[in-house]
């Protein structure tokens, strides 16, 4: 939603950029080490931890990885200012590509549920559910709010 926003770079923004993408580099590479539950008997062996998280997540987080570590090299390297990528149609798809960073909130939904079920407290449970709920709702609110603003702005991103 930045992206709607003429905010011009700044050096915490980049190393905020380059802190989320190690971020996710690495939890691209920890996830083959962290073990499943199947059946009730939780399951740490590396072979079948990797075999699950290549046919469940793999596709997803390493496409996305790749498109953080690809956007990250064309702006590092200037090649925007030396037009390559000056028609606006490209531009606008490669700030559309950060949009499919939205895809890891279901890493964070599911890491939620697996929390919510340590859970012991029915009480805890609810209340964890409606700050769940009330928060979806603010960045539901928050996300449609700033492409409404970029829409209206006469889409200059």
């Amino acid at each position: 939603p930045l992206q709607a926003f003429p905010v011009p770079p700044s050096r915490f923004l980049v190393i905020m950029d380059w802190i989320a993408m190690l971020l996710w580099s690495c939890d691209l590479i920890g996830s083959f080490f962290v073990g499943y539950y199947d059946g009730g008997f939780l399951e740490m062996r590396p072979f079948q931890v990797a075999m699950k998280y290549l046919k469940s997540n793999f596709v997803l987080d390493l496409s996305l990885v790749v498109i953080d570590w690809t956007l990250a090299s064309v702006q590092d390297s200037g090649v925007e200012e030396l037009g390559i990528l000056r028609v606006g149609k490209s531009l606008r798809i490669t700030r559309a590509l950060r949009m499919l960073h939205f895809l890891r909130l279901f890493k964070v939904m599911a890491f939620m549920k697996d929390f919510d079920e340590l859970l012991r407290s029915e009480g805890l449970r609810t209340c964890l559910g409606v700050v769940r709920l009330v928060v979806a709702i603010i960045m539901a609110n928050h996300y449609i709010a700033c492409a409404w603003y970029a829409l209206g702005d006469g889409g200059t991103p």
